[in-house]
């Protein structure tokens, strides 16, 4: 496709800040993250530390594209984002095709291909990583 601007990085979350300038990205895909079950919740990719880490990389404008089938995990990231204030685009409680979603909420990555939970439902919300948008 000879982008030239994208990166597929394979490191721990908290040195995003480390490898990438301040402003600088302006997309994020979280795509079925680890859940954290079991009062973990520190470590999800949605918790307020870790979003703090993407808007300080991000720029103004910043979309993140979360996707999960984890319903603790959905219920939790859109109770952070309505905590925060921060702008939700699209939210969906089960993605499916009569929904009027960005077609990246359609991409089915090679998890969600094996289907290892099971699932049936899968989650989706597009929203803006700084509540100045």
């Amino acid at each position: 496709m000879h982008l030239k601007n994208i990166a597929f990085l394979r490191t721990q979350i908290q040195f995003l800040s480390q490898i990438f300038y301040t402003k600088m990205i302006q997309n994020i895909w979280l795509f079925y993250p680890d859940p954290h079950l079991g009062g973990k919740t520190k470590l999800r990719l949605t918790h307020p530390k870790f979003l703090a880490i993407y808007q300080k990389i991000c720029l103004p404008h910043c979309v993140v594209h979360f996707k999960t089938d984890s319903p603790e995990l959905f219920q939790f990231t859109c109770h952070i984002l309505e905590e925060l204030n921060y702008p939700i685009d699209f939210l969906s409680h089960h993605v499916n095709p009569t929904e009027n979603l960005p077609s990246i909420a359609f991409f089915s990555t090679k998890f969600e291909k094996l289907n290892i939970s099971n699932s049936q439902k899968n989650f989706y919300i597009q929203f803006k990583i700084s509540k100045n948008c």
